[in-house]
């Protein structure tokens, strides 16, 4: 499970000719500006790979990670799991990090990902 005392966020840049080309593009901007983004084939793939092989737990935010292709995109996102990633979204991410609802930013959290 994710928590707040041990995780870390890691954020891969996107080459701005890649970004132009990518498999719904809008939303993954829109996903990116709440947490997180990769080309999942390359980047996201190979650092998740090194991860789990050092020993630490992933967890994929699969819905701010893109690729040139949605085949592309899937194909990364299989790999990674097959690997021992744990795949999770925006949403989850953020809910499991906070795990209680009885405060302000639960609110905020739930204004953010509306």
């Amino acid at each position: 499970m994710l928590t707040i005392e041990n995780s870390i966020l890691v954020v891969i840049d996107i080459q701005n000719s890649l970004a132009r080309v990518m498999h719904e593009k809008n939303a993954l901007f829109e996903n990116l500006q709440k947490i997180i983004k990769g080309a999942t084939i390359i980047c996201v793939y190979q650092t998740t790979v090194d991860l789990i092989h050092a020993g630490y737990e992933v967890h994929i935010v699969t819905d701010c990670t893109s690729s040139r292709t949605e085949e592309n995109r899937v194909l990364g996102i299989e790999r990674m799991i097959n690997e021992g990633a744990k795949p999770t979204s925006t949403e989850m991410a953020l809910f499991e990090l906070l795990k209680i609802a009885e405060d302000e930013r639960f609110r905020e959290i739930s204004r953010l990902v509306k």
